[in-house]
Formats: C-alpha cells, sequence, structure tokens
C-alpha cells in the first residue's frame, strides 16, 4: 500500500530552504521516496507543506524517524 508523508513547519525564506531540501535529494532517493510535493500557504511565505510519497507505509515510517 501507498503512503504519503506529510511534513509542515515554519521556514525562514523560501530560497535557504530549498537549498537544504535539495542537499538531501539523495537521502530521499535511497528511502524510496517516488514523488515530492511542496506547498506553501496563500498567506504566509514563512510556511512550508512537504509531502513525500513512498510505495509502502513501512519506507515512510523509516524516513520519518530519519527525519527526527
Amino acid at each position: 500500500m501507498a503512503a504519503t508523508l506529510h511534513i509542515e513547519h515554519a521556514i525562514t525564506d523560501l530560497a535557504t530552504w530549498l537549498t537544504a531540501f535539495a542537499g538531501f535529494a539523495d537521502a530521499r532517493s535511497r528511502a524510496g521516496v517516488t514523488t515530492q510535493r511542496i506547498h506553501r500557504p496563500l498567506d504566509d511565505d514563512k510556511y512550508i507543506y512537504v509531502q513525500l510519497d513512498f510505495e509502502g507505509v513501512g519506507q515512510a515510517e523509516s524516513f520519518k524517524k530519519f527525519l527526527e
């Protein structure tokens, strides 16, 4: 069963955050991320939502532990 890991948090600025996010591209690939989506609310440019899709719940749970 496919799973989506939903992450949301405050950021200081998008350019800095995107650079940091790009730095973890290999880790996401090794963890089995199949699709990633990045969203920002219209009314708050200092907040971000990330959705990472995995083929299974176990992969999503393992990556969540890695991030914590």
